[in-house]
């Protein structure tokens, strides 16, 4: 029984009736009543392309990125195409590409700015490949795609360690980065045929796609879930021992390592770029943006009410509500509604404000979320309130 009718089953039947239509504005009763999820599970890749599209379009299959995005002339140039192979191969569900249209930190920035009406939550720049000569040229690269995750209200990043980087190499490359809304990977793959190297955040970003459908967005994307699955003829640039991934894994380098019997490759870290404790893991940053994000587009109608209007008591049982939904799935640690999430909203005009507190499964403690939600002027009103 969904949370609203539960909380109302307790009341005598004329006061729950009486409750429902006179509290509940008419923004409401007259559009989405229910929280919903807002994702996408649709990637974007920054790199250089054989046709020039504008808007990007997405594409569901390697098939349709060469239809589309087509392919350069030259063996081991063309990083898109590449990127886009391992992609697909391992569960990417949609892909939209944009060409940077050069090579500098400037050009990859403005590629990034002009992404942000596409509906995409994970972002990698497969095209960062073009300067793989110089780490801090690369990292100048990435770094913009930090600034833009970091700025966006949803997106997640995933960046690549320069080519043919070994301990010491990683952790001072790691040292430049710093973000609780991206991943660092490493090594590179190398593509069976051509003998192409790869940057590993494409192949990630179909794994995550993979994962995110099948069990979950609060899932944990590595382990031996995170498998590579295709193809199986594809290796790593470099292999890494446990005493290696033992010191680069707490430092916020996830490493893909070639484990298992028999052999195959998997992503065997899932930690972000920040030395947050509750923002550590990858899961958990993401599962947190996106919960926030979902919400707060789910309760946009307020902007349309006044004050009066909203009773917050009704914002209180649709939260709760969206947040049982996630509870029945497993997401949140405890093992009651009342340990694994909580919520409580006051009208604060000029904006309706939401505590949410939710119980990650890692590290299991209760991270918040507050929602500011402004009503109708409530700009205007801000601006020009008596001080």
């Amino acid at each position: 029984m969904p949370t609203f009718f539960r909380k109302l089953s307790c009341a005598p039947l004329i006061t729950a009736l009486w409750f429902l239509f006179t509290t509940v504005p008419a923004a409401v009763a007259g559009g989405p009543v229910q929280i919903q999820d807002h994702y996408y599970n649709a990637t974007l890749f920054v790199a250089a392309t054989a046709n020039t599209v504008w808007p990007p379009i997405g594409v569901g299959s390697v098939s349709e990125y060469e239809s589309v995005y087509g392919q350069l002339a030259g063996a081991g140039t063309d990083h898109g195409h590449a990127a886009a192979r391992l992609f697909f191969a391992n569960g990417g569900q949609t892909l939209y590409v944009i060409d940077p249209q050069g090579t500098t930190p400037g050009d990859f920035a403005d590629a990034l700015a002009a992404s942000l009406d596409l509906p995409v939550d994970l972002v990698a720049l497969p095209g960062a490949a073009c300067c793989i000569a110089s780490p801090d040229d690369h990292a100048s690269i990435m770094a913009t795609l930090i600034e833009h995750v970091d700025a966006s209200p949803n997106r997640f990043g995933l960046a690549d360690a320069p080519l043919d980087s070994n301990r010491d190499a990683l952790l001072a490359y790691r040292s430049l980065l710093s973000s609780e809304h991206a991943a660092l990977y490493a090594p590179w793959l190398v593509l069976p045929g051509n003998d192409a190297t790869v940057p590993p955040a494409s192949a990630v970003a179909g794994v995550i796609s993979r994962i995110d459908r099948q069990e979950g967005i609060f899932t944990t994307p590595a382990g031996s879930g995170a498998q590579l699955a295709e193809p199986p003829e594809t290796e790593l640039e470099r292999a890494f021992t446990n005493t290696e991934h033992d010191l680069l894994n707490p430092a916020g380098i996830n490493l893909l390592r070639e484990l298992g019997n028999p052999l195959a490759i998997h992503v065997w870290g899932a930690r972000t770029m920040s030395s947050s404790i509750t923002r550590r893991y990858v899961a958990v940053a993401r599962f947190l943006r996106h919960l926030e994000f979902s919400m707060t587009r789910s309760l946009a109608w307020i902007s349309e009410s006044s004050p009066g209007d909203i009773n917050p008591a009704i914002v209180e049982i649709l939260l709760d509500d969206y947040l049982h939904g996630y509870f029945l799935q497993g997401a949140f640690a405890g093992a009651t509604q009342h340990e694994a999430y909580f919520v409580s909203c006051s009208s604060e005009p000029p904006v309706l404000a939401c505590l949410v507190g939710v119980a990650m499964l890692l590290p299991s403690e209760f991270e918040i979320i507050r929602l500011d939600l402004p009503y109708r002027d409530g700009l205007f009103a801000s601006r020009f309130e008596t001080k």
